[in-house]
């Protein structure tokens, strides 16, 4: 018996010729003549890169201020578009004398709704040519036309592919995004990235003009990684900068009780997201104590009560401290909370490659929602043992650092490559000579940073994790190298910086196909971790 056969790309062919030659329209789409978004003349008056300033230049002058209609078909567009199907309906719609409807649409520019109309009728989009403006412009247009699947795709392409671009824009796209709650994974990610490198925000006189409840969403993570008072800190100048002709915050001992009332108005949604009990008391009498006059009387009195007696009771609500980093250079909280999963064994084999389509040019019901969300509160200590650059890249530099340490973690930097691999060994390092040590519960992994990622982003199709096949030499101990699982699987030469003799082949006593080995290679850095609880 047959089986069913899907032949979308002859039927998307043939519906692009039904929009490109307006046959049998019945509709009339007046798209463009003002801004498409107030957000929009704001988001991209920085001119960062040539870039963006093409882009900046090419929406301002041309393309969103003039109008052009486009002929389209009701029957497909209420068929796609829950705003189109209402739109289009006899209650709502508005025919001319001809008996056809008439929609105007002047906050989306024409060249967006091209996009947009090519999604519709055929279900391909095509970023290729698109710059990152026009796809903001076309998460902002796929929201008020109610196109969830687009929303989707949208976000994922640019987590995927521009997120470098994302970083270096990060408060104009915060400013976009956060008025659409369907920018919800988007949003996370910017928040993601902001929280485990909070400078490269806070460092920039932009972050002065975010929107209180963006700020808010960032005060409010645990995940934060910064110190509390930095954070204070930097949301006091962000008080001062959007509260209007407040001079500067180096002047509070000469300022009127208005002015703190000013303040106060301002940071008020703030101030109880602020960790005030795990600032250090020298901080607080330098940094808070001389804005004491915002802070609600019944947090002053636990403030003081906390730092003054061991046995004061605070009534005001105690948050939790703000996630420590791990020390490292070479991963993060979230890869080492990824790496205690495959450990305790609760995260195993989903990690292989699925066919995602990586072209710009792509069907949109071929997309893979591949990021994959750890938290970053680790159960088990991480203890830095090894860091090579810091400690020598000898193989006895190694050893006499991590021998007879416990389970440990491997994390290895490939020069020349956007890729980390490592490994664990529930076992730990000996001096033995040439001896391979027995366990089941060992395991190496790859991942790998390709498509302009941010380190941080996870992303399913990049992660490889390989357990033993042959226990019996998961590890093999060898006092003239660094680190080595079942060798040659994973092998750290010595020297490992100058020669290329380290190898990563898991084929021998750790298996799986579907890793591209890399027989010789330089190490940049790599990194021990003992690991308990």
């Amino acid at each position: 018996m047959m089986s069913s056969t899907k032949l979308f790309d002859r039927l998307s062919m043939d519906l692009l010729k039904i929009l490109e030659d307006s046959q049998k329209y019945d509709v009339i789409i007046k798209i463009g003549g003002e801004y498409p978004d107030s957000t929009s003349s704001y988001m991209f008056s920085k001119k960062k890169n040539k870039d963006e300033e093409i882009s900046y230049n090419c929406f301002h002058e041309n393309d969103c201020c003039k109008m052009e209609e486009f002929y389209v078909h009701s029957l497909l567009l209420s068929a796609r578009s829950p705003y189109f199907r209402a739109a289009l309906s006899n209650e709502w719609a508005k025919k001319d004398e001809k008996g056809i409807i008439v929609l105007k649409k002047p906050n989306i520019s024409p060249k967006v709704f091209k996009v947009i109309l090519k999604y519709i009728y055929t279900g391909v989009i095509d970023f290729k040519n698109q710059g990152m403006t026009d796809i903001l412009e076309l998460l902002v247009a796929s929201d008020e036309l109610i196109l969830d699947e687009l929303i989707e795709y949208a976000q994922e392409y640019m987590i995927q592919n521009r997120s470098t671009w994302l970083q270096q824009n990060i408060v104009q796209v915060l400013h976009t995004i956060f008025r659409h709650e369907t920018c919800s994974k988007l949003q996370d990610y910017c928040m993601e990235i902001i929280s485990n490198d909070p400078k490269f925000l806070f460092e920039s006189e932009d972050y002065l003009s975010l929107d209180t409840h963006v700020l808010v969403s960032l005060l409010e993570r645990d995940d934060l990684e910064m110190d509390e008072i930095a954070v204070w800190d930097h949301l006091l100048r962000w008080g001062i900068a959007k509260t209007p002709s407040l001079p500067s915050y180096h002047e509070v001992e000469n300022w009127p009780k208005e002015h703190f009332k000013r303040l106060e108005e301002t940071l008020n949604p703030c101030i109880p997201l602020i960790r005030f009990f795990h600032i250090s008391s020298d901080d607080y009498y330098k940094k808070v104590y001389p804005f004491k006059k915002i802070l609600p009387k019944s947090l002053k009195k636990d403030i003081y009560g906390y730092f003054l007696s061991q046995g004061y009771n605070p009534k005001s609500v105690i948050l939790p401290p703000r996630i420590s980093p791990i020390d490292s250079i070479i991963i993060t909280n979230k890869h080492a909370s990824l790496i205690e999963c495959w450990i305790k064994k609760k995260s195993d084999d989903n990690f292989g490659n699925n066919g995602n389509n990586n072209s710009t040019n792509a069907n949109i019901n071929n997309r893979n929602n591949s990021l994959i969300n750890y938290t970053k509160r680790l159960e088990f200590n991480w203890s830095l043992l090894y860091r090579a650059s810091r400690d020598g890249y000898s193989s006895s530099d190694f050893h006499l650092k991590c021998d007879n340490r416990g389970a440990c973690v491997v994390v290895i930097k490939i020069r020349g490559h956007d890729q980390i691999i490592g490994g664990f060994n529930p076992i730990g390092w000996y001096t033995s000579r040439y001896e391979y040590y027995s366990t089941s519960d060992s395991f190496i992994f790859s991942i790998n940073f390709n498509n302009s990622h941010h380190q941080n982003a996870l992303n399913q199709e990049n992660i490889k994790l390989c357990r033993v096949k042959d226990a019996s030499r998961a590890i093999y101990q060898d006092p003239t190298r660094g680190p080595t699982f079942g060798y040659p699987d994973l092998s750290i030469s010595d020297n490992c910086n100058e020669n290329s003799r380290s190898n990563f082949e898991p084929k021998f006593h750790y298996l799986r196909n579907d890793i591209n080995p890399i027989p010789g290679f330089y190490v940049d850095d790599y990194e021990i971790f003992q690991v308990f609880k």
